[in-house]
């Protein structure tokens, strides 16, 4: 990624982001920039043969580590996503699409079996967030409205579900037993019925289950893969069985699998600060899953900014034909959405929530009809592809 900005910078000068937004890169221009970038988010996301680095900093790490990583770091792949890869090169993100949904499939199914496998309660949840990371990083990849805002939602999701997982797993089992090894547990909801309660709704959380947060953020990241892919959207969509099986195995042998013998009766349900801390979590993914919208309404209106906001400068060309043909457009444009008669054709056009803006030098008009919802970004893109693309 620093070769990628070191190249920008020398291509155009400075590396300010209003500027280099503003730049028409040649095509192959982009797709080394996107390499360069691409290979920096999928190691932070991360995807296969790129995520060793996760398992060995989730386990070793201690339990604040393991939840800051899970909770805040991971999601930085999708917040460098928006702001360099989207606007920078989206000519390489779209021919390069399908490859990266093959990387992220072949992710989802590694890690999931992997995940399987395991008897370590940290190293297991670590290889979820695996195969759940390359769900949300092929939606936000998509370039479709659902699958961006699944991708977000879904992110923040996996924040709060992996989270509790680490602190049930790697803060309140081995606090008080000192060992992660599943095969140890069985039995708890005999003695930590709490613990139990709470845990169950995590799990079903981690699979993706309806009424969580996850779900809503799964099934919207897989509708968005659908869409540019039928084909990677169904095998994506074996995340949602998968995690079913690793979730709920995980789940019976802790707290329902084996006898209740020995040491473990000697454990203890949850105290009051970790009851404080695994309710809160649990409360953002229910309420949150069950009323989406809280999320939804916001997000409406920033990814359509970020999918549909236009930059289109008029310029002379050799050709009169091609400029009036221009400059035409854009005023039929306006006519169309507008029903104005009377407008003069702007040098600049954008699309953003706040509705139509024209500017051409040191004039702006703001222009918001009445009817401006969620939906008229895409109908508004569809006529400036008819009607006044620059070519």
């Amino acid at each position: 990624m620093l070769l990628s900005i070191i190249t920008v910078s020398s291509l155009i000068g400075c590396t300010d982001m209003q500027v280099i937004y503003k730049i028409d890169y040649t095509y192959i221009t982009q797709v080394f920039l996107f390499m360069g970038i691409f290979v920096a988010f999928a190691v932070k996301t991360p995807v296969i043969f790129l995520n060793t680095w996760l398992l060995k900093a989730h386990v070793e790490s201690p339990l604040s580590g393991s939840v800051i990583l899970a909770a805040i770091v991971l999601k930085l792949s999708l917040y460098g996503v928006f702001r360099l890869i989207s606007p920078l090169v989206p000519k390489a993100l779209i021919s390069y699409t399908p490859l990266i949904f093959v990387i992220c499939v072949i992710t989802i199914f590694y890690a999931s079996f992997s995940t399987i496998r395991t008897i370590d309660v940290k190293e297991l949840i670590a290889y979820s967030s695996v195969s759940h990371a390359a769900v949300y990083f092929a939606g936000i990849l998509s370039n479709v409205i659902q699958g961006i805002m699944g991708g977000i939602l879904l992110g923040l999701a996996h924040g709060f579900v992996s989270s509790g997982l680490f602190i049930s797993g790697g803060g309140v089992l081995y606090d008080r037993s000192s060992t992660r090894t599943i095969n140890y547990y069985g039995g708890l909801a005999q003695i930590m019925p709490i613990f139990a309660i709470l845990f169950f709704i995590l799990c079903l959380g981690n699979c993706g289950a309806p009424l969580t947060l996850n779900f809503v953020g799964e099934f919207m990241s897989l509708y968005g893969i659908f869409e540019r892919s039928p084909l990677a959207g169904i095998c994506g969509s074996s995340s949602i069985v998968l995690s079913a099986v690793y979730t709920i195995f995980m789940f019976n042998r802790i707290i329902f699998g084996g006898k209740l013998k020995g040491w473990r009766k000697f454990l203890v349900d949850l105290n009051k600060r970790e009851y404080l801390i695994l309710l809160i979590l649990v409360i953002f993914t229910v309420i949150l899953g069950i009323n989406p919208s809280i999320l939804l309404d916001g997000l409406n209106y920033a990814v359509s900014t970020l999918l549909y906001n236009l930059d289109y400068t008029l310029t002379t060309f050799d050709n009169d034909n091609q400029t009036e043909y221009n400059k035409v457009g854009l005023t039929k444009l306006a006519k169309l959405f507008y029903n104005i008669e009377n407008l003069e054709i702007r040098t600049r056009i954008y699309i953003n929530d706040e509705g139509l803006t024209m500017k051409r030098e040191d004039i702006s008009y703001n222009l918001r009809p009445k009817d401006w919802t969620s939906n008229v970004p895409s109908k508004l893109m569809t006529l400036v592809d008819k009607f006044a693309k620059v070519k």
